[in-house]
């Protein structure tokens, strides 16, 4: 999910490059999606989107749910190409970014939410995935909802 420092600087640019920032935005929104996966990794992502807000994102949690060792799960995400981390990092992007997106939450509650140990924590996490805090990138995308006037999350997932 790490996006390479030409989108922390196109983020930083003046408003006058609107078309750039809804680009980022856009780019930032697709990256975020969930991947496309089967088998055990398909089932440990919907595991993990289904103990948002509810329960620990932890492998051993979600290992155990699976009936699988820690090990073992590790051991059969690598045959698909896949980590626990990798995974359990796109799965909270996702729902970060659209919690952001959406408004309703406050930080607070998406770092709870997303089993995050402090607010510091997901703030850096945004950071990485996006080039900016949750805040900053909320204000960004509002504000190109509005010079646009429509909804710029209208996507399947």
């Amino acid at each position: 999910m790490n996006f390479d420092g030409a989108s922390a600087t196109l983020f930083s640019k003046p408003k006058s490059n609107s078309g750039q920032q809804y680009l980022l935005l856009d780019e930032c929104l697709r990256r975020s999606e969930l991947p496309q996966a089967y088998g055990v990794a398909r089932r440990v992502i919907e595991t993990l989107a289904g103990r948002i807000g509810h329960s620990s994102l932890d492998i051993g949690h979600i290992a155990n749910e699976l009936c699988y060792s820690k090990r073992t799960l590790q051991r059969r995400l690598r045959t698909q190409g896949y980590s626990f981390s990798e995974l359990r990092d796109r799965v909270r992007c996702h729902y970060a970014i659209r919690s952001v997106l959406a408004g309703k939450e406050r930080v607070d509650d998406i770092y709870t939410a997303l089993d995050f140990s402090d607010r510091s924590s997901l703030t850096l996490a945004f950071k990485r995935w996006t080039g900016l805090s949750p805040r900053a990138f909320g204000r960004l995308y509002r504000d190109e909802v509005s010079a646009r006037g429509g909804d710029l999350t209208d996507r399947d997932n």
